[in-house]
């Protein structure tokens, strides 16, 4: 099985710690997971022209939120990176 080391900064290990607590995950193998399905999931949504984006009601009003990050914008550019995607999942589902 492939292995990942990565060197990181003590505030980026911090953070890992923090987001494990919080989402009550047990190991960083499965928040790496976690974040990968979801980064995935929205270079999908920003390949097919969707915006990726946080919504909250205030009183009468919808507040707004996108999230913008240079991954994102270059999924953007890639129009059948969603196509690739499903069939990637679609053999994975297979096998």
């Amino acid at each position: 099985m492939p292995r990942l080391t990565i060197d990181l900064s003590e505030s980026k290990h911090r953070e890992i710690n923090l987001l494990r607590d919080v989402g009550e995950v047990s190991t960083i193998k499965e928040l790496v997971n976690y974040a990968l399905t979801l980064l995935k999931w929205a270079m999908v949504e920003r390949s097919k022209g969707h915006k990726i984006c946080s919504v909250r009601e205030e009183g009468s009003e919808t507040v707004m939120q996108e999230l913008e990050m240079p991954v994102l914008a270059a999924a953007s550019k890639h129009l059948g990176f969603a196509d690739a995607v499903a069939s990637e999942n679609a053999a994975a589902t297979r096998s």
